[in-house]
């Protein structure tokens, strides 16, 4: 769960394809960013809402309607390699204080109820912080786990529609790439998705940034 209302961020699109052809691949846009004398390679793939479909026999077209794409969850990905090994970085976030760890200094929320473990069912409760006074109760539940590979929470009341994040670990040459991937609606339906979405991946984006640092700080000491 996470405290929001990220080195990179992804809203990876659906994409159709025609009768026998191939799908159209999402865009990619490579960015570094250098932390100390660490590199941490991103990897950003934007959600252009603009699903492209071919024209099967029949002249069909299978695309999205205006409004189906105007309600579909919206994406977002953090992914950085980790120098260390998948089984201790998964280990780093069974610590029973990983949450503090990487709750960033500027966040306000308040940890009502740390989730007592990653496994299924464990619960997490957090008073976010909206603004100045007001505080809105996120309540989480752990609905997927697989050491060392991926873990997952989903939220069950707080100020998104909807809000599924999914925390996945894989092998890599230089040790282990972490990803949070994560899907969500904003709250407030249209009006949300028009004005709230840059603001909300504004705050993931430095969120993230944060998390991983301290990630990588912990794993590759």
């Amino acid at each position: 769960m996470l405290n929001v209302l990220p080195s990179v961020f992804q809203r990876s699109a659906d994409v159709s394809s025609a009768a026998g052809g191939r799908p159209r691949p999402a865009v990619v846009l490579p960015e570094t960013i250098v932390y100390g004398k660490f590199t941490q390679r991103t990897v950003v793939a934007m959600d252009r809402h603009n699903r492209r479909a071919g024209t099967p026999a029949g002249g069909r077209r299978d695309a999205c309607t205006p409004l189906e794409l105007l309600f579909r969850a919206l994406r977002f990905t953090a992914s950085s390699i980790i120098r260390t090994t998948p089984e201790r970085l998964f280990a780093f976030h069974e610590r029973p204080d990983v949450f503090l760890r990487l709750m960033p200094p500027w966040e306000k929320s308040r940890i009502v109820e740390a989730a007592a473990n990653l496994h299924v069912g464990s619960r997490a409760v957090v008073d976010a912080y909206i603004a100045p006074g007001i505080f809105i109760r996120w309540e989480s539940l752990h609905t997927a786990y697989d050491p060392p590979h991926s873990f997952e929470d989903q939220q069950t009341r707080g100020p998104f529609r909807s809000w599924r994040h999914r925390h996945r670990i894989e092998a890599h040459t230089a040790g282990a790439v972490l990803i949070d991937d994560i899907e969500y609606e904003p709250p407030l339906g249209i009006v949300g998705r028009i004005f709230g979405q840059r603001i909300i991946e504004r705050r993931l984006k430095r969120l993230f940034e944060y998390r991983h640092r301290v990630t990588r700080e912990y794993c590759e000491t």
